[in-house]
């Protein structure tokens, strides 16, 4: 399938890029869309100081 211009200037979109989610994808961007929904919603005081070296041993073990 070639990809062509359209006159509005807007690049042609297979119908692949247009498909439903699957319900996997579907069930993980949920996911994430609640635990964006709740890290958005803590209050500034909930916030700490950290360095680089906090978060590297938060995540390393």
């Amino acid at each position: 399938m070639a990809y062509s211009q359209r006159p509005d200037g807007s690049e042609h979109i297979p119908d692949q890029t247009r498909a439903p989610m699957s319900q996997t994808e579907q069930l993980s961007f949920e996911r994430l869309k609640a635990e964006l929904a709740t890290a958005f919603a803590a209050s500034e005081d909930s916030y700490g100081y950290l360095t680089a070296d906090d978060v590297i041993v938060r995540h390393s073990g």
